[in-house]
């Protein structure tokens, strides 16, 4: 459903900019790494692939706290936090207990509450699904995959994300370090467990692509990073003709090159499944 991918989206951009906001100011890393593991609680009600966001909670207070005992209280803290935000997983217990038209997941007791939150009720549970990744090439296949989602339609792109990660040696190492681990995240570790069995198909792509969206998230950080860095050699006096040039040229190029191929794509005017869906219950 758009509006699950959607939250999941909007939990991810929150916990990452609180993460920024923790290396930025350091007197704040305690309250923003709370509050994320209070949102990635939170989020496990909506879809268990924000679990990867704490990863970057993780790397947020090893950087700033040095000390073992700060480390320590703040796990503690952290998990308690993540606790009361998964709370509203009870919700799956609360609606297995009431007899409901459509209920795609029974948790009417805690071994079914159990199975609802390991996935047992789709075609391959979470563990299972982690177990089955076990050769390098499936690695390689689902980092390939997992990339393929992103840069498929918009692979002109890649050049400026690398002059934007060159750039973040530069201005911040801490940030930078921190968006390539949740590309790593993202593309290595969720795409070896979803899409490493083989080349993806057009059903694979529909179904499983939307997994990977907040991989645009990091990505995008370093797109802007690699932009930033042109306009800024453009407001030299010297090349104001030739960067206006170029800036109209970066904005009105990656449309021009993507109309034609995304278009039939994103055009649902004949697609009615949402409306006889609706008909149908």
């Amino acid at each position: 459903a758009p509006e699950v991918y959607t939250l999941n989206l909007l939990i991810a951009v929150s916990v990452l900019y609180l993460a920024v906001s923790g290396i930025l100011k350091p007197e704040s890393t305690f309250k923003c790494v709370l509050l994320s593991f209070f949102l990635i609680g939170l989020g496990t009600a909506n879809h268990h692939t924000v679990l990867l966001m704490a990863a970057a909670q993780v790397y947020v207070f090893i950087t700033n706290f040095r000390h073992i005992a700060d480390r320590f209280r703040l796990v503690g803290l952290s998990f308690l936090f993540f606790i009361a935000g998964s709370l509203a997983n009870l919700g799956v217990y609360l609606r297995g207990q009431k007899d409901i038209l459509y209920n795609h997941s029974i948790a009417q007791d805690l071994p079914g509450f159990i199975a609802v939150m390991m996935r047992k009720h789709y075609a391959g549970d979470t563990i299972s699904a982690i177990g089955a990744v076990s050769e390098p090439s499936g690695w390689l296949r689902g980092v390939s995959n997992s990339f393929s989602f992103v840069f498929s339609d918009t692979w002109y792109f890649i050049p400026f994300i690398v002059l934007g990660a060159i750039r973040m040696v530069k201005a911040d190492r801490k940030i930078l370090y921190l968006l390539l681990l949740l590309c790593f995240l993202w593309a290595f570790v969720l795409g070896s467990v979803t899409v490493s069995a083989g080349d993806i198909n057009p059903e694979q792509r529909y179904i499983t692509g939307v997994y990977f969206i907040p991989l645009y998230l990091p990505l995008s950080v370093l797109l802007g990073a690699g932009f930033s860095f042109l306009t800024g050699l453009f407001k030299m006096p010297e090349s104001r003709v030739v960067g206006k040039s170029a800036l109209l040229s970066m904005a009105v190029v990656p449309l021009l090159i993507m109309f034609p191929k995304n278009y039939p794509k994103a055009n649902l005017t004949e697609n009615a499944i949402g409306y006889h869906y609706a008909r149908d219950v």
